[in-house]
């Protein structure tokens, strides 16, 4: 199993429609075997990032699966629009 923590900061104004996409785009991961462990909001404006997930892929094949879905892919010039900054952590299962 291969867990990725994201954090996504949106762009000015625009935190609304980072959800949006990021509904669409993360009901991609059932069709690699993936899911959303855990999905929050900042609670509070302008203090860390506007959405965090955890995200659970069976494989790092299904990750890179889902990194190149082409559906995912077409959502790039949106995701571009809404999202100012990403960080990426990634973990693996203990044990």
């Amino acid at each position: 199993m291969v867990a990725l923590c994201v954090l996504l900061w949106a762009c000015e104004g625009r935190a609304a429609d980072l959800a949006s996409y990021e509904d669409d785009v993360l009901e991609l991961l059932a069709e690699v075997g993936a899911a959303v462990v855990a999905r929050l909001q900042g609670a509070q404006a302008h203090e860390g990032p506007d959405e965090v997930q955890v995200i659970a892929f069976p494989t790092a094949d299904a990750f890179d699966s889902f990194m190149s879905h082409p559906s995912r892919l077409a959502m790039g010039e949106r995701r571009d629009e809404v999202v100012e900054r990403t960080e990426v952590l990634r973990f693996d299962r203990l044990g």
